[in-house]
């Protein structure tokens, strides 16, 4: 885990390729991003099929065609900032680089969606013990049966994170998650996983 909570200082390390495991647990106090880089073209129906489907797509950043400095979000250089990429064509990842530089051009469009790590140290705080942390590992996920709303080309199953806990921390989970609804809110279900 990279245990820091300076967020300036996290993404000096990352940039610096000093880094290329999961986030969990780094700069806590803040709200983290997942990535998702698209070719302009596809952006306008992607920003849609966000704005139809904000719980498991919350939108809290977008870049200008071409720039990969999220200025509104930080010092962020997209092209370095994240401990590992993964670069998709047609449907399969192609590599997994530590920085995007030889991938970037003028024509890409990044989107930062809320992430669910950032309410867990909330979680925490109220002696909820997250699993993933406590095991340095991903966060596990899971397709749903559940449909998102499709906008141009984009369409599927909702993903879930999940994490295993007591009825009572559930509850306890839902009443501190509803208070994110940028970062994804309040689990969209507990209890049976196969009745979604």
């Amino acid at each position: 885990m990279l245990n820091i909570q300076d967020p300036t200082e996290a993404r000096k390390i990352i940039r610096n390729n000093q880094y290329d495991k999961q986030t969990a647990g780094t700069a806590n106090q803040y709200v983290q991003g997942n990535v998702c880089i698209l070719p302009s073209k596809h952006s306008i129906h992607f920003e849609t099929f966000c704005q139809k489907n904000p719980k498991p797509c919350p939108l809290i950043g977008l870049g200008y065609k071409g720039d990969p400095n999220l200025r509104d979000l930080g010092d962020i250089d997209i092209r370095t900032d994240v401990p590992k990429y993964r670069i998709w064509k047609k449907g399969e990842i192609v590599d997994e680089p530590l920085d995007i530089k030889n991938y970037w051009n003028e024509d890409l469009v990044t989107f930062i969606l809320g992430c669910s790590m950032s309410f867990e140290l909330p979680l925490i705080e109220a002696g909820i013990e997250i699993q993933h942390i406590k095991n340095n590992t991903t966060v596990p996920m899971y397709r749903t049966s559940i449909e998102c709303e499709p906008a141009g080309q984009f369409q599927g199953k909702m993903v879930v994170s999940m994490r295993p806990l007591s009825t009572k921390d559930a509850i306890k989970s839902i009443q501190i998650c509803s208070k994110f609804p940028s970062v994804h809110g309040a689990p969209i279900h507990f209890g049976n996983p196969e009745e979604i």
